[in-house]
């Protein structure tokens, strides 16, 4: 599917509840990145989010963080299903997301300008309930 960026609607901010997370490295203390999630409370759903320290790319500190952030998210906010929305260049963070078993959903294109040129999303999700991230 190739369409317009589509976001929530957030004029009810009531039915939203954002947590956002930093991460630190627990060998050094030091902050790594940041984990967040957009909870959509009457609906069970959440869109997370993640940014992280280059110099702590590939050793596994972000698979970690956002796993721990998706079980949260359903043990204890009831979330049955997740999206995450991710820009086509960003082999890392989609081969981040595969890996925790999310599945491609969608794409959009001219979700903003990024680095000298339109962006465009992949949007990946997981269903609890289906057992299918």
């Amino acid at each position: 599917m190739n369409k317009k960026a589509e976001r929530p609607d957030h004029s009810n901010v009531f039915r939203l509840f954002f947590r956002l997370n930093a991460v630190f490295y627990r060998d050094s203390e030091e902050y790594v990145g940041t984990t967040q999630a957009t909870i959509y409370k009457e609906s069970q759903k959440a869109s997370i989010a993640y940014l992280f320290s280059p110099a702590y790319w590939g050793r596994g500190i972000a698979k970690k963080a956002v796993s721990t952030m998706i079980n949260t998210l359903i043990q204890q906010y009831g979330v049955k299903s997740l999206e995450a929305y991710i820009d086509r260049r960003n082999t890392r963070s989609i081969h981040l997301i595969k890996g925790l078993g999310f599945e491609w959903k969608d794409y959009i294109t001219n979700t903003d300008f990024f680095k000298g040129e339109a962006s465009h999303e992949f949007v990946y999700g997981f269903n609890v309930d289906l057992g299918k991230k």
